[in-house]
């Protein structure tokens, strides 16, 4: 009688008679082709994956180095827009020497612009390579001079026609005084080629002047700016000639009793051609607003050329 094994994992056997072995099947599990079937599929998409990586990282690649030889192209066929000696740039940040192309012409080294942001970076390298190679030299006494007319004297404040109040507005502005030779003190003031009035400087040369002026506003601590009329106050710089008067330059000074302006000065000045005979005027805006001093309320004149 034959043996048939019924398990490929226990040893056991049974004895099958010859008319039952047609109807006699092997115990194997399905469960192993399932499995087969899976690992398999798993392979597949692993090396599939792979392939597709592998192959974006290269289609990146040569799309880099394309656009790279297209701009290196476009740069060659193109002129470029500016270009500037590299040579005298070590002083340049590199964060702006990165922004240009550096192109060598006739065995020099150029930083070319080809676009309007290289254009940008080119021109502060431009306004950066404008230096200074050696030291100044010093400042010689000797040398120096003042101009032909010029004058600088402090101011006093405006005399008031009446005593009714310590601050007092009027619909005019009050002019200042300038104070008299006698008392000038050399270190600090001086008058040339000037005439002084009390009230104003008179030019005697025609020709183009420097006007400045300086006022420093101040009230008594016991007053508050609130209970004042107006708290904005004005600062001019006026021209009085024979045909017309006009104000020539301004400046605005707000009171405030706890603000840390409390301490700036009002400035104003600029450049004007100037006829003999012409009168500059300082004036604010009313009486008791000055705090008088010849470090910070003051005016002057300088010719800065003759017409």
């Amino acid at each position: 009688m034959p043996v048939i094994r019924t398990s490929q994992i226990e040893d056991e056997y049974i004895y099958v008679p010859h008319h039952h072995l047609s109807r006699v099947r092997t115990n194997r599990r399905p469960t192993d082709r399932r499995s087969y079937k899976t690992n398999s599929y798993q392979w597949v998409v692993f090396v599939l994956t792979i392939i597709s990586m592998v192959t974006s990282f290269f289609l990146i690649i040569i799309g880099f180095f394309h656009t790279e030889l297209s701009k290196f192209s476009l740069k060659n066929v193109n002129p470029a827009i500016a270009c500037l000696d590299c040579s005298k740039t070590d002083h340049i940040p590199h964060n702006l020497l990165d922004y240009v192309v550096l192109k060598e012409i006739n065995g020099i080294d150029y930083c070319c612009a080809y676009n309007t942001k290289e254009l940008t970076a080119l021109l502060e390298i431009s306004m950066r390579g404008k230096h200074v190679k050696s030291a100044l030299p010093a400042f010689n006494v000797s040398n120096f001079s003042l101009s032909s007319a010029s004058a600088h004297v402090q101011l006093l404040a405006p005399i008031k026609e009446s005593t009714r109040s310590p601050i007092e507005f009027t619909d005019e502005l009050a002019t200042m005084l300038l104070k008299d030779v006698s008392e000038h003190d050399k270190k600090f003031e001086h008058v040339r080629k000037v005439d002084l009035l009390k009230d104003g400087f008179k030019v005697i040369h025609s020709g183009v002047y420097y006007l400045y002026s300086s006022v420093n506003f101040k009230i008594g601590s016991e007053i508050k700016c609130s209970t004042l009329s107006y708290t904005t106050w004005h600062h001019t710089i006026e021209k009085k000639s024979s045909s017309q008067s006009m104000v020539l330059f301004k400046s605005a000074y707000t009171c405030c009793n706890d603000c840390t302006s409390n301490d700036e000065t009002s400035y104003t000045g600029g450049a004007i051609r100037l006829l003999p005979g012409d009168v500059i005027n300082i004036k604010i805006s009313g009486y008791g607003l000055a705090f008088i001093d010849r470090n910070s309320t003051f005016a002057g004149l300088m010719m800065m050329g003759e017409s």
